[in-house]
């Protein structure tokens, strides 16, 4: 999104007396930083196969009412989010069965059991406990747990954003002073600033280090908080945010 700031001066006219713009010097300034995401994203897979169709879904209820109670107590979570997707039941077919048919006859085999399957997408914070969050998981029953991507909270984004910004802001003062040094002029105050041009940093492109990702995380703990059997530890690598802007500066002259 284009961020604009117009900056307009006061035209005064007298009598029929033309107005003369003071001649400007536009310049773009860019600006990086890297910051370190505050907040992470996981994908868990949970599968339980059993006899009949009620079974399954009592034991992945089971699992899922479990993870729903302990994971908020997990030490050092500050803010936590569970979204439920892709819920499903299937058949199980005999393996015997299918080893010997085609792919896409298994109906004409017997059913064996019946599956009962859901993925759950967790966003948390702080990343510092990632790793814990994924061994907990699976110690709670979790089939498959994946990190989805380290990101930000809006709040550390629009940090880092404001910083990318202040440097860009300065690159290109630092420019206009330099042209207008070279015409025996100097610089005035800005009359345009448009922020944005250049770069796009992509909500969906983290993993080239141009994220902004939203997470709307609710605080909260149950009980006394508890770790896993097994500590996690993994590394977050700082994400460079980018920054660009166009400046156009009033240029004064330097009188003798």
């Amino acid at each position: 999104m284009k961020r604009i700031i117009a900056i307009l001066s006061a035209l005064t006219l007298i009598g029929c007396k033309p107005f003369e713009e003071a001649p400007l010097v536009v310049v773009n300034g860019e600006g990086t930083v890297f910051a370190t995401p505050d907040a992470f994203s996981l994908s868990v897979n949970i599968y339980k196969l059993a006899t009949d169709q009620d079974t399954a879904l009592r034991e992945l209820s089971a699992i899922i009412d479990t993870i729903n109670e302990q994971l908020p107590t997990l030490q050092g979570i500050t803010a936590l989010t569970i979204q439920s997707s892709d819920a499903n039941l299937s058949p199980r077919y005999s393996l015997d069965c299918l080893a010997d048919l085609d792919y896409g006859d298994e109906e004409n085999c017997p059913i064996e059991g019946r599956t009962a399957g859901i993925t759950l997408s967790i966003t948390a914070s702080p990343t510092s406990e990632a790793g814990n969050m994924m061994s907990l998981l699976n110690e709670l029953g979790a089939g498959e747990v994946s990190l989805s991507r380290f990101t930000f909270t809006p709040e550390a984004f629009q940090k880092a954003q404001d910083e990318a910004a202040d440097k860009a802001l300065a690159n290109a003062r630092a420019k206009a002073e330099r042209l207008a040094e070279a015409a025996n002029a100097s610089i005035g105050q800005p009359t345009r600033i448009q922020f944005g041009e250049g770069f796009d940093n992509d909500p969906y492109s983290i993993y080239k280090g141009e994220s902004f990702t939203t997470v709307n995380a609710s605080t909260y703990r149950q009980g006394e908080t508890i770790v896993p059997s097994i500590e996690l530890s993994l590394n977050v690598a700082p994400q460079k945010i980018e920054e660009s802007v166009i400046v156009g500066f009033e240029l004064k002259a330097h009188t003798e």
